[in-house]
This record gives C-alpha cells, sequence and structure tokens, in this order.
C-alpha cells in the first residue's frame, strides 16, 4: 500500500515527487485536470483495466488503495514507493491537478504526454465548493457564489492552457460530460491513444464495477481517498447552475464564452 506522506506539506510532497519523476528515465503520462471534473473517477477506471492486463482481479473496495500505486498523485502519495514500472509498453501513469504549463516547468522531460479532463465551469466549480465546505469547515467558504467567483480564473487558465494545445500529440482531452455518457468508449478511446487495443468485454466489466452508485457505497462503508472525504457526490451533469445566482451565472458565462465555444467545437470533431 502507498501510505500518504502524512507529517509533511503539500509543497514538499510535489517537490520531491517531481525531483523522482524528473530522473525516471521511461515515458510518463500525467493525468490532470481542474479539481472536481473526474479525475479520480476516471484513475480508477485506468487503474482496473490495467490490472486486468496483468491478471489481477480485484474487488471494488479496494480500488482506492491500489490507485494509489498504479496512478500515485503527486501532491499526496510518495511517489518512491510506488513502482514506476511501465506494462505493455505503456508509460508510468501520475494524477495532478497541476496545469500543463506547471506540470512542463516542474518536470522538464520530452517523453511526457497528458491526459486532460475538462468539466462544464458550473459543475466543476460548485463541486469544488461543496468539496472544500465538507473538508475545512470554513466560515469564509460559505457563500457557493463568492466562492465559485474567486475560483472561476484558476479554471479559465487550465483549461485554456490544455485547450490551446489540442492539437498536439501529446495530449488527449476528454470531456467529464462525454465519460458519464459514454463510459466505454472514453476509456477504449484512451488506450487507443496510447496504442494498445482492449477487448471491448474487458472496458465492459470495468466500468460496470466502477459504476458512481458502486463508489457512493464503498465511500459510505468508510473506503475513501481520503479519510473523511466523499468524492463521488452526485456523478451527474448540468447541475451546477442550479445554486448560483443568476448574476453568477452570466458573470461566468461571460469570462468563459470563449472556452465554452472550444469545448462545444470539440464536441464536434472528436471521435
Amino acid at each position: 500500500m502507498n501510505i500518504p506522506f502524512l507529517n509533511k506539506n503539500r509543497f514538499s510532497i510535489e517537490k520531491e515527487n517531481y525531483r523522482t519523476l524528473q530522473e525516471y528515465s521511461g515515458n510518463i503520462c500525467f493525468i490532470t485536470s481542474y479539481p472536481r471534473s473526474g479525475n479520480t473517477w476516471l484513475r480508477y477506471l485506468i487503474t482496473d483495466v490495467l490490472l486486468n492486463l496483468r491478471g489481477e482481479r480485484i474487488n471494488v473496495l479496494d480500488i482506492p488503495d491500489y490507485t494509489n500505486n498504479v496512478i500515485p498523485d503527486i501532491h499526496i502519495n510518495n511517489i518512491l514507493e510506488t513502482q514506476l514500472t511501465p506494462q505493455q509498453n505503456l508509460p508510468v501513469f501520475c494524477k495532478t491537478h497541476h496545469n500543463i504549463e506547471k506540470i512542463k516547468r516542474n518536470c522538464k522531460k520530452h517523453d511526457i504526454i497528458f491526459l486532460y479532463l475538462v468539466r462544464d465551469p458550473f459543475d466543476a466549480l460548485v463541486s469544488h465548493y461543496h468539496y472544500q465546505t465538507q473538508r475545512c469547515n470554513d466560515s469564509k467558504i460559505r457563500d457557493v457564489d463568492a466562492f465559485c467567483l474567486k475560483e472561476l480564473r484558476f479554471w479559465i487558465e487550465h483549461s485554456h492552457m490544455a485547450l490551446s494545445q489540442v492539437k498536439s500529440k501529446s495530449l488527449l482531452v476528454i470531456k467529464y460530460e462525454t465519460l458519464l455518457t459514454e463510459t466505454e468508449f472514453q476509456v477504449f478511446r484512451f488506450f487507443s491513444w496510447l496504442g494498445l487495443k482492449i477487448e471491448k468485454e474487458m472496458i465492459e466489466c470495468v466500468v460496470k464495477k466502477m459504476q458512481f452508485q458502486a463508489l457512493q457505497k464503498m465511500e459510505k462503508s468508510g473506503t475513501s481517498p481520503l479519510p473523511n472525504t466523499l468524492f463521488f457526490r452526485k456523478g451527474k451533469a448540468g447541475t451546477g447552475r442550479e445554486e448560483l445566482k443568476h448574476s453568477t451565472i452570466l458573470q461566468i458565462e461571460k469570462e468563459t464564452s470563449g472556452i465554452l465555444d472550444e469545448l462545444h467545437f470539440l464536441n464536434k470533431v472528436m471521435p
């Protein structure tokens, strides 16, 4: 089991992990997104496929611990404790919420690729608000509208840096909303992008196991990526607007219009 660093701050953890990755001689795939965009769920799906490829079948209750080893979180896990050993000629995988440019500054390697998961700003921001309030219990973040407007610039920066490089062969973009409705195909598409064809039956089995209802039940049983934290709140698209004032919605629409246009275009051109 990969035990998280418990006595070090986040920045020390990240610094040590980036140093480890910098010294690693093989290929690396960073799975990144703005927080609350489906990153954890996607990691679970990918992890279970990778485990299946090496003949391991695990219970859904064990997926958090296995994922921390197969796709470690550079903000939490000690990457030195993971096995940086690729399989099937695949890269090793790491999870982060850093934007692509920050990753490149911290890991100056030519052989890194990116899987970028992007989610509707309303849903991502509101979900991030609920995640922070359950973790921090801070009165300063009790106002959902103020929180979302404050965080908006980070969502814009994060998404823009990825979408501006969408034609790069080293970047694959998956929309969270598409992952919800076409889960099997998007998992297949990711591994195809890596040059590996996965049997349809294997992906169907993994997706069925990692359904939101099963993951929500897992968390209620006490198994969660972080203690006392529920990651799988709704697993739906289009509900964020319901919690925001009309003025907040208009402001977010105004500031994200260009990016939303790009995402709408991706709907038409992505396979």
